[in-house]
């Protein structure tokens, strides 16, 4: 997001305290690094669900202990 902005030459805002100024400035570019943007959000989504089915496959049908180990936390001593 940072890139988008400051590509167009704009600084970002952070809550009205301070700008952090656009270092980088190539107008042009700001349509190209928001869809890289978009490409990365969407495989890290993926990414999360593919890990997540792969956890409950592990759970429900490999019958691994491990999900359970981490919900309930070390074991006690």
């Amino acid at each position: 997001g940072y890139f988008i902005s400051t590509l167009d030459g704009r600084g970002i805002d952070v809550f009205d305290w301070f700008t952090v100024p656009a270092i980088i400035e190539n107008k042009g570019w700001e349509d190209t690094a928001g869809l890289i943007h978009e490409i990365v959000a969407y495989a890290t989504m993926v990414l999360a669900a593919v890990h997540t089915a792969a956890a409950l496959k592990h759970h429900f049908i490999d019958h691994s202990r491990v999900l359970t180990r981490m919900w309930s936390g070390p074991p006690s001593a």
